[in-house]
């Protein structure tokens, strides 16, 4: 979940700001409560890497001289849920 967050964020396709609002309250807009909280729950590492890269650039705007470097993040969260099947094939969503 964490690195398809980190790649809408590299893309500029969904806004830091969204990213925080989207992850404060469950949604059971398109899914059930409980599933909604177990996405936002998986994202967990992703927004604290989010929030801490914020401070990091708010430091670096302040001295240019000493620049902190690109937080090493590591996602390590995994779902243990079998392979999702579309139409008739078998798709192993671990490798997307």
């Amino acid at each position: 979940m964490s690195k398809i967050l980190l790649k809408f964020y590299d893309e500029d396709i969904i806004e830091e700001d969204t990213f925080y609002t989207w992850h404060e309250k469950a949604s059971k807009r398109f899914t059930d409560k409980n599933t909604a909280k177990e996405i936002r729950e998986m994202a967990n590492e992703f927004v604290q890497w989010l929030r801490t890269a914020e401070e990091s650039s708010d430091e670096e705007d302040d001295d240019d001289d000493n620049k902190l470097p690109e937080p090493q993040i590591s996602f390590t969260h995994t779902v243990n849920k079998p392979p999702v099947k579309g139409n008739g094939e078998i798709i192993d969503t671990e490798n997307i």
